[in-house]
């Protein structure tokens, strides 16, 4: 009789499984890919992927979709490969272990990179729609948006700070345009003394602004980037959900 076998959990916790819960299991392992695979399609439908997009983040963010959703069959084939080892019954109990342990490792090492090449292309993607979403700086109009941020800014308490930030960011007048310049935006930050910690909080409540006006503006390259952005969530998401079922199912 087969003995209990010991499940790996998403949050890499252990559970002791019997005999009596192994379609269960079966199951629960079959949901992580259907929800990568679902969590992928959420994201074609919410993203605008269209001309409007460059071209070379169309690319970047199709790459890395497939390289998500290869993994999944990658450890597929590993694991049928590897009960085909250890099914062998022509060669010794240590030789088909051996070969069914190399085919498991080399899937896992191949399905790793494969899901930290995808992370890598949707955060080079997700750092050119941003430069796409950013609301323009009109010609001459530089000056007097330093100006206005700096009035606005300069007597807010540092409590109040990233929120009053976080309201000239949804702008898409000239002073949207300086506070979405991140060059600009560290060094006003910096010259507050604002922490490392603050600031990475404070830039990324400004990212995601940026992105929400742009997704609710009425042009159509601002609005195609937003939206798109936005979309990576589910795109995260999947990759998180693939990396599950590879560590359950190759464990």
């Amino acid at each position: 009789m087969t003995e209990p076998m010991i499940q790996q959990n998403p949050d890499g916790s252990t559970t002791v499984v019997s005999i009596n819960d192994r379609d269960l299991v079966a199951e629960s392992i079959a949901r992580i890919s259907s929800t990568t695979e679902s969590l992928i399609g959420d994201f074609s439908k919410a993203a605008n992927i269209s001309i409007e997009v460059p071209a070379d983040v169309r690319s970047l963010l199709s790459s890395a979709a497939s390289d998500i959703k290869a993994t999944l069959g990658k450890v597929d084939v590993a694991t049928a490969m590897a009960a085909g080892h250890r099914a062998n019954d022509t060669m010794f109990p240590a030789g088909r272990e051996r070969l069914a342990n190399e085919e498991i490792s080399k899937a896992d090492s191949e399905v790793t990179a494969a899901l930290d090449a995808a992370e890598d292309k949707l955060t080079v993607a997700e750092a050119d729609l941003y430069l796409a979403a950013r609301p323009a700086m009109p010609a001459g109009a530089d000056m007097a948006a330093r100006a206005d941020v700096r009035m606005i800014l300069d007597g807010v308490s540092p409590s109040q700070l990233a929120d009053r930030i976080k309201g000239i960011a949804q702008r898409g007048d000239a002073a949207g345009a300086l506070v979405a310049d991140g060059a600009w935006l560290d060094m006003y930050l910096s010259s507050r003394g604002v922490e490392s910690d603050m600031a990475d909080a404070i830039k990324a409540l400004v990212k995601d602004q940026v992105f929400r006006s742009a997704a609710a503006s009425g042009e159509p390259k601002r609005a195609a980037a937003g939206r798109t952005a936005l979309a990576l969530v589910h795109l995260r998401k999947a990759g998180i959900a693939a990396r599950s079922y590879r560590r359950t199912k190759l464990s």
